[in-house]
């Protein structure tokens, strides 16, 4: 699913390069959008941090920190 980022949203990710190095701006809004409409920003923030983490074990043998925070408003 495509989103239009430009689009209004009622929330926001602030997030380490640690979750943006193999987590496209797309892939995350298809993550989080199914929490968004659910008002359950704290399991979406976990799923950041477990995609992330699956996505460095996959790609590099050292995991860079993996911080975020999701804001639903």
């Amino acid at each position: 699913m495509n989103f239009d980022l430009n689009a209004l949203r009622a929330f926001f990710i602030v997030a380490s390069d640690g979750v943006w190095e193999f987590l496209d701006n797309n892939k995350v809004m298809n993550m989080v959008m199914p929490y968004y409409e659910k008002n359950d920003p704290d399991n979406a923030s976990k799923l950041l941090i477990k995609e992330s983490t699956n996505w460095w074990e996959k790609e590099d043998v050292v995991i860079d920190d993996i911080t975020n925070i999701v804001v639903f408003y």
